[in-house]
Order: C-alpha cells, then sequence, then structure tokens
C-alpha cells in the first residue's frame, strides 16, 4: 500500500479561499494535496504538513491534459491529522503552508519556498490570535494518533 494518497476536495477549496482572501500572490500558482497515511517526524516533532516548490521533473510528472504545464506547489497532509481536525484548524494548518509559499515574478521560476520567520510566521500571530496555542494542541492529538504506531 502506498504511503501517499490522493487528497479530498477539501484542501482545495480551502487554498482557494485562503488564496482569495489572505494570498493574492498566489493567484497564479498552482497547487496539488497528497494526504500522507504514515507518520512523519521532524526532529523530535511530528509534522503536521509540508510544502514543497516543484521542479522540472515535478512539473513534468504532474502535468496532464487538464494542466500541461504541472504543479507550481505539492502540499502534504497528514491524513490522520486532516480526518480529525475541526475546519478552523484545517485552515490554520494550509494557511501556515501557504506562509511557506515565496513568490518573486521576476524569476524564471517565480515559485519557492521560505523557512519560517519565528516558529510559525509573523503574520500566523493575528490569523491565529484566537487560538495562538493551536499547534501544541494539534500535536497532543496527532500524538495520541499515532499511540503504539
Amino acid at each position: 500500500m502506498s504511503r501517499f494518497t490522493e487528497a479530498t476536495q477539501e484542501p482545495y477549496d480551502i487554498i482557494s479561499e485562503l488564496v482569495a482572501k489572505e494570498f493574492p500572490n498566489l493567484a497564479g500558482a498552482r497547487f496539488e494535496v497528497i494526504f500522507d497515511t504514515k507518520k512523519r517526524k521532524s526532529g523530535n516533532r511530528l509534522v503536521f504538513g509540508r510544502i514543497q516548490a516543484t521542479g522540472d521533473l515535478l512539473q513534468y510528472l504532474s502535468s496532464d491534459k487538464d494542466n500541461p504545464e504541472g504543479v507550481d506547489y505539492i502540499m502534504y497532509l497528514d491524513a490522520n491529522l486532516w480526518e480529525n481536525m475541526d475546519n478552523f484548524d484545517k485552515k490554520r494548518l494550509v494557511y501556515h503552508e501557504l506562509c511557506h509559499c515565496e513568490v518573486d515574478l521576476d524569476k524564471k521560476k517565480p515559485y519557492g519556498i521560505k523557512d519560517h520567520e519565528i516558529q510559525m510566521f509573523e503574520s500566523e500571530v493575528d490569523y491565529n490570535s484566537d487560538d495562538p496555542k493551536w499547534t501544541l494542541r494539534l500535536a497532543t492529538m496527532l500524538e495520541s494518533l499515532y499511540d503504539g504506531n
């Protein structure tokens, strides 16, 4: 069985909503979303999601008749976490991943990735002001989902 599965429409809808409201610089970017079905860690921390900009090979591999240029970004979301989160947390997670996207339209490949400014991104402080410790809450949830695995 593959580690990755095709995402549902829901994360695409959230991406579209957030790009329209919060990330107008990403209006021309094309996204692929994949659910990761296995526990992933970076250091000692569980990974909720990640995003990568595609290079020539991934753009080629992601191209098809409906999307001949392929995608600019691939977003990976933990499938277990996604299934157990409410809509607010799903938006928080997608928002965080979109914060990693960097756009420079003067470059041949305008879509890139940037690292965290702090543990999260400065713009997230206001966006998540109603729940500033959302990542700790989700880490606890994800850890309990993977207990014994």
